[in-house]
């Protein structure tokens, strides 16, 4: 089995509960602070004009439509390669009454024929989705064809050194040799391999692109999930403990968005790269 067959049966059956993922205390910490920072990297950047996006890989569509909530003048693609996650977006996009300006397509994102080049002003993968790719640079280089000039584009991408640090938690010591030798592995037994990042090696994709204004930032840096959180469901008691007060909650989502900074990414679980076409 390939890797995006592989994918696409790990997506197949996580499709339905997928947003469960929304129920969980530091996946909401992690979507307040990804929130945070793509407001402030790139949409406040066309508020108050028409914009055209592309989310790749695009799921059931939960980030599509906090941009689309958020920028009234926005229209988007999202596209994915799972027939399962397209149709879990499809059905929340009609219920908000967002499919005037949403479009779904079937896409493997290494190839979009039938998408013309420099047409869209933003194009987005978040998540972990070039490390579901059977080839990163290919998908990058395709996702800047499509982009205008001038647009941005937005990686969020596993890293690598977190990756380590976390199979080393779960004393799963062989999983984690094989992620500092490869930079390739998992987070659980029941996921596909992926790809992992160092800060480093994201933004020399993006310089071999000829990107502009390349910035790179880490989330969560001062906070990690454990075994549970690594499940569509469920948070560990530790991590319970602290977040489930609300002022201290704040507080660690305070501290974070204080800690956005090129020089903390490493400690980051999560890489975020922003560049300029």
């Amino acid at each position: 089995m390939s890797k995006i067959e592989e994918s696409m049966e790990y997506f197949r059956k996580k499709a339905s509960c997928y947003d469960l993922v929304e129920t969980q205390l530091y996946w909401n910490l992690s979507d307040e602070l990804l929130w945070n920072i793509l407001m402030t990297t790139a949409l406040d950047k066309f508020h108050g004009r028409s914009m055209k996006f592309m989310d790749a890989g695009g799921g059931t569509g939960r980030w599509s439509i906090k941009i689309l909530d958020y920028l009234s003048e926005s229209t988007c693609v999202l596209c994915d390669i799972s027939d399962e996650m397209r149709s879990e977006a499809l059905k929340k996009i009609k219920e908000r009454g967002l499919d005037q300006r949403a479009l779904i397509k079937k896409y493997n994102i290494e190839n979009m024929p039938s998408e013309d080049s420099n047409s869209y002003d933003l194009v987005m993968n978040l998540h972990n989705v070039l490390g579901f790719t059977n080839n990163a640079e290919k998908a990058l280089f395709e996702m800047y064809r499509v982009l205008k000039p001038g647009g941005l584009l937005i990686s969020v991408v596993p890293n690598k050194y977190h990756a380590v640090f976390f199979n080393i938690l779960l004393r799963r010591f062989d999983a984690a040799r094989h992620i500092a030798e490869n930079s390739k592995g998992t987070f659980t037994d029941s996921m596909p391999e992926i790809t992992m990042f160092t800060p480093d090696g994201i933004r020399k994709y993006y310089e071999k692109m000829d990107m502009k204004d390349i910035n790179i930032f880490g989330f969560p840096v001062t906070i990690y999930p454990q075994a549970e959180e690594a499940k569509i469901s469920g948070t560990s008691l530790t991590l319970e403990e602290i977040l489930s007060n609300k002022k201290t909650f704040d507080l660690i989502a305070s501290i974070e968005k204080d800690m956005i900074s090129e020089e903390a990414a490493a400690r980051g679980n999560n890489l975020f790269i922003i560049g300029r076409k």
